[in-house]
């Protein structure tokens, strides 16, 4: 029979016991911790003063782990999502539909008119976006869609507006240091 030799993970014991144990789990006679005894190929040989350090066992699965389970999802009625709405559980942030039509119909007429339309063309988008936005705010539908794009047009325009501005106040603030 072969022997491994090996040591504690723990403590560093040096141990010498039968190849036969390989793959168990043991007590370490110094420091009582489990330990598992490492496997050693019979066809690699070591050299002699290698010193092989044992495993750890994995830890102990509580009977918590092994039963828990995820609860089930129930998809709300259209009933509940009108009601958690009213409560405040559901994201408000939308846009009424029409709000969104009315604001595009008048850049749509604003990119006209710089394309070189006539005004009657440009007068005529505001007022089919203004029947269209009177339908739709009569309906009273809103959109998350609707919100987003127009906050990021929102943010687009303040950045388009306020970074030339800033870059003119900055420019003054120099120019009029110097001149001093």
């Amino acid at each position: 029979m072969s022997d491994i030799r090996f040591a504690c993970p723990f403590c560093s014991q040096h141990m010498v016991c039968d190849a036969d144990y390989s793959g168990l789990s043991i007590d370490c006679p110094s420091c009582a911790n489990k330990m598992i005894v490492p496997r050693l190929s019979a066809t690699a040989p070591g050299h002699p003063s290698m010193l092989v350090v044992a495993a750890t066992p994995p830890p102990p699965q509580t009977k918590r782990q092994t039963t828990e389970t995820l609860p089930t999802l129930r998809a709300w009625t259209e009933a509940e999502w009108a009601r958690r709405s009213r409560e405040g559980d559901v994201d408000t942030k939308q846009m009424p539909n029409w709000v969104a039509f009315f604001f595009g119909s008048l850049m749509v007429a604003f990119a006209l008119r710089l394309g070189g339309a006539g005004t009657l063309v440009a007068t005529a988008c505001v007022l089919i976006g203004g029947i269209i936005s009177a339908v739709l705010f009569a309906k009273g539908g809103r959109s998350h869609g609707a919100y987003r794009v127009l906050s990021g047009i929102g943010l687009f325009l303040a950045v388009v507006c306020l970074l030339p501005v800033l870059g003119l106040a900055i420019l003054f603030i120099g120019c009029a240091s110097c001149a001093r």
